[in-house]
């Protein structure tokens, strides 16, 4: 390459782009899609989509997205053409690139409010897209980038050509997220009753939401907790006391866990249950094994007998225990919205990022990216450079013993980090269509989906997750918890007796770490986990700190949109305490 004229670059093609988008057909042309995109995302919004278009069309046809790579070809060939505006953007939030839909969308719905200038014999360009369904596009690209306020502005300057529903829904949805609540209560008192059930699910969800921010108002713009409670109806138990003022407002972006950490949870949550006056009859154990040893840990706290979790049987005032929804089983985590009475779900360490499908009762903290203590820890190694260290109870046996710890598994020594928070693409491709869901439409019933889905409040995602990482571990014969006490006895052909020993060995590990803080009272303002920290623009727009940019597309479900994090997380609320 070499510099051009007007501040661009010549590629060896001969073709001049924009001086911005160098660095991302370097990548392209090393093979690197996903540091195409990331470069991609950081510069577009200073771009026109015509000039972003032909990498689009690059990037797509390296990855296989044949209908992204045609829509960005149609553009680069019209590129103040409305129609090819409209479907390129259309495409990119179908792939996982609202942030790309985002300049092409403000084109094409200023482009609408100008006549169509005709060809000869009066053939005209692409189709051109109604300027409201270009308008509703535009704001499901901003929601999926977590822009609301952007949101909020686009869909009031338009009001005048919207509706009721799901314009005004989505104006009322975005103004909460934002922090907004008394613009969100004006303009939802403002919508007609809407017809039919479609929309029924989401005037109900808006509806409590705004019930809690009137019973509980959030102490401030920086109250997690009190924001927390409005959208999604949980309690908080611990707040990070790293980058509060820096925008994390009591988020962890990195953590390492410990046992510690998860006595500290725990702790927390006897405190919540005790304000509320609950008392679980039994601990419920979800399948895998970090939710098994921690719930294992609870009913020892509790002094209440343990079972295995029944989907669809559950015991009456039981206590649910998971270490991180996202590393459920799905089918079984959409399970847990229908609780049995009197039921309670606690997640340990629920991401604030990658919400999981079901927000839980009781979360102990949010976090983007969490390594349990089981689990190898980074570390800065004698020459400098980051490496993985040993999990926690590795170490604890090496110094015990005087031997060296078992190196860790296949899976783990070769397949990296256990979950990386950063924004993949291009997205997992869409599984079948799950039984009654209703087929894609056109692009604002698509999105209808994303707002308010069909089936009843809280109805799990279309398609579980890529069970590539179960899959490795179950093809190595070992899984994330092999490092543990007494471990190896779990393994297959492990009879029930010895599975049992080696669970409850694990789960006495983690009763006996008694950190230093609970030798101390909890302090007054911590037991009523309702009120104190960020509004929701801060909340969800901080580019989280210790992990690098944050994800920002999910695999999608079949034929739709990807559904945000934070409303899937908002849209399925908890049950007691909502």
């Amino acid at each position: 390459m070499r510099t051009g004229w007007a501040g661009g670059t010549v590629r060896a093609g001969g073709n001049c782009v924009h001086a911005d988008l160098a660095k991302a057909w370097e990548l392209l042309d090393a093979d690197d899609p996903q540091g195409a995109v990331r470069e991609l995302r950081r510069v577009v919004d200073g771009l026109t989509a015509g000039e972003v278009a032909p990498v689009t069309r690059r990037l797509a046809e390296a990855v296989g997205i044949e209908d992204l790579a045609g829509a960005a070809a149609a553009l680069a060939s019209r590129p103040a053409d409305a129609g090819a505006l409209y479907a390129y953007g259309y495409a990119c939030i179908e792939h996982g690139l609202s942030e790309f839909a985002v300049p092409a969308l403000r084109e094409a719905l200023a482009a609408g409010a100008a006549p169509v200038k005709r060809k000869l014999f009066g053939r005209g360009g692409a189709a051109q897209a109604a300027p409201r369904q270009v308008l509703l596009e535009l704001a499901v690209a901003l929601e999926d980038g977590e822009r609301h306020a952007e949101a909020v502005a686009v869909l009031q300057e338009h009001r005048a050509i919207g509706g009721d529903w799901p314009d005004g829904y989505l104006l009322a949805h975005n103004a909460l997220m934002d922090g907004r609540v008394e613009l969100a209560r004006e303009v939802f008192e403002g919508l007609a009753a809407p017809d039919g059930d479609t929309w029924q699910p989401a005037a109900d969800r808006i509806r409590r939401s705004l019930a809690r921010a009137a019973a509980v108002p959030p102490a401030g713009p920086q109250d997690l907790r009190g924001w927390h409670y409005t959208l999604t109806g949980g309690l908080l138990a611990t707040l990070s006391p790293h980058g509060y003022e820096q925008g994390m407002t009591g988020r962890w972006a990195y953590l390492g866990d410990s046992w510690d950490n998860c006595r500290r949870g725990l702790e927390r949550l006897r405190t919540v249950l005790e304000a509320a006056g609950r008392r679980p009859s039994s601990v419920a154990l979800l399948p895998d094994r970090g939710s098994e040893a921690l719930g294992l840990a609870a009913a020892a706290l509790l002094g209440i007998p343990a079972a295995p979790y029944r989907p669809g049987g559950g015991v009456a005032d039981a206590l649910v225990v998971a270490y991180d929804l996202n590393e459920c089983d799905q089918e079984l985590v959409g399970a847990l919205y229908e609780r049995a009475p009197g039921e309670v779900l606690y997640e340990h360490a629920t991401c604030w990022t990658d919400p999981p499908a079901v927000s839980a009762d009781v979360s102990g903290l949010l976090v983007q990216h969490v390594v349990a203590p089981w689990e190898p820890n980074l570390r800065v190694g004698e020459d400098g450079e980051v490496e993985r260290g040993r999990p926690t109870t590795a170490r604890r046996r090496s110094s015990r013993s005087g031997s060296a710890p078992r190196p860790p598994s296949r899976t783990r020594a070769t397949g990296g980090p256990r979950r990386t928070r950063t924004r993949r693409w291009p997205p997992s491709p869409p599984g079948p269509p799950r039984p009654g869901r209703p087929a894609a439409g056109t692009g604002s019933a698509r999105r209808a989906r994303c707002a308010a889905p069909g089936s009843p409040d809280g109805a799990p995602p279309d398609t579980p997750p890529p069970a590539g990482r179960t899959a490795r571990r179950a093809a190595a014969g070992r899984c994330r918890g092999c490092h543990l006490p007494g471990w190896d006895l779990l393994q297959a052909g492990a009879t029930k007796a010895t599975r049992a020993t080696a669970k409850a060995t694990w789960s006495r590990c983690l009763i006996q770490s008694m950190p230093e803080v609970w030798r101390t009272p909890i302090q007054p303002a911590t037991r009523l986990p309702i009120r104190a920290p960020a509004a929701p623009s801060s909340m969800v727009s901080h580019q989280g700190m210790a992990c690098g940019p944050r994800r920002i597309s999910l695999a999608s479900t079949p034929s739709t949109k990807p559904i945000s994090r934070i409303q899937r997380s908002w849209n399925i609320e908890s049950q007691p305490f909502r």
